[in-house]
């Protein structure tokens, strides 16, 4: 699994923290913004969670487009990273060769 920390949507706390990746397990990529110093239940500061389930965001497309209905623009570096997650990693944690 990887994990990048990109920038807030516009407006986000400053203690917001917004992370994307791909989980190779579930095959898929994912994000999330959360607030760590927010109070609450089990769901305590998280604004919002994308690719959770298994398939959900197959490819860095379909990542962008989820992020951008946040508010949230993926940078052009991490779009590149992330593309090569996917072959790097391969599906259910298996290296491919």
């Amino acid at each position: 699994m990887s994990r990048y920390t990109i920038p807030n949507a516009p407006g986000a706390p400053e203690s917001c923290i917004t992370a994307v990746g791909w989980d190779a397990p579930c095959n898929t990529y994912w994000a999330t913004a959360f607030d760590p110093h927010a109070s609450g239940g089990e769901e305590r500061g998280t604004v919002f969670s994308i690719g959770d389930t298994p398939c959900e965001l197959p490819d860095v497309e379909s990542l962008v487009t989820a992020l951008r209905e946040h508010g949230v623009e993926l940078p052009p570096s991490i779009v590149d990273v992330l593309r090569t997650d996917k072959p790097g990693e391969g599906f259910a944690g298996e290296v491919t060769k």
